[in-house]
């Protein structure tokens, strides 16, 4: 989640320019997904990443949510 978290906040320090103004900071909501822990193939992973996402969206946006374990 640490690398996530810090990809979330160097995209909202980012200056975004759109034909010359400087746009609001953006804001960026991610969903954490890891094997084995969170899925054991390719689509229970972006199942879980995708139920995360929609968590870190639901709390809020602008977050980083982690999957829960299916363990």
């Amino acid at each position: 989640m640490i690398g996530a978290e810090q990809v979330r906040l160097h995209l909202k320090q980012a200056a975004v320019y759109h034909e010359g103004h400087q746009l609001e900071p953006v804001a960026l909501s991610l969903g954490v997904a890891a094997f084995p822990n969170q899925g054991r193939d390719r689509a229970s992973l972006i199942e879980a990443a995708d139920a995360a996402l929609y968590a870190a969206k639901d709390a809020g946006r602008d977050r980083v949510a982690v999957a829960k374990l299916s363990i």
